[in-house]
């Protein structure tokens, strides 16, 4: 079992018709990140009571893209909530795997439907994609995280 601890920039719909429709899925996950000691970075994304409190610690909505860029910057492993529509999720994970080159773990709840192609039909070495139901998150997202040391030495391989 791989015991490493990282830091988790996590990304969700937040806003939009989807958020509230979201928010449970995304406080879960939010929930096994911490429970197994990952550093969560984003969890204005995870809770929606800590928006409120990242809003006004970046100083408003017009400097959340600096703020999240930041976050990013810092992260080791960047994790999906994938259901429903996401204004910027697309952004972060091309971001995550073209900028970082870090792992992309994008897991989607079943009932939401399989999404777009540009994830689930994407052969990137370090986009990792699974779907899940409310009966197996944590063991999908254990199955998930598990594959990180594998994809960053596939990374290093190719990177030589």
């Amino acid at each position: 079992m791989n015991e490493r601890k990282y830091k988790v920039y996590m990304m969700g719909a937040v806003s939009g018709e989807d958020g509230p429709k979201t928010r449970d899925l995304r406080a879960r996950l939010g929930d096994i990140i911490v429970r197994r000691q990952h550093q969560l970075l984003s969890p204005h994304v995870a809770y929606d009571f800590e928006q409120t409190t990242f809003r006004e610690k970046i100083g408003g909505l017009d400097n959340i893209c600096g703020a999240n860029l930041a976050l990013m910057d810092q992260a080791e492993v960047f994790i999906a909530e994938g259901s429903g529509a996401s204004e910027g999720r697309g952004f972060e994970v091309a971001f995550g795997l073209l900028v970082k080159m870090c792992p992309v773990l994008y897991l989607r709840e079943e009932k939401w439907g399989r999404g777009t192609s540009m994830i689930f039909g994407n052969s990137h070495p370090l986009l990792y994609v699974a779907m899940y139901n409310q009966e197996n998150l944590e063991s999908v997202f254990d199955q998930a995280i598990e594959r990180v040391p594998v994809m960053l030495e596939n990374l290093r391989k190719v990177t030589k």
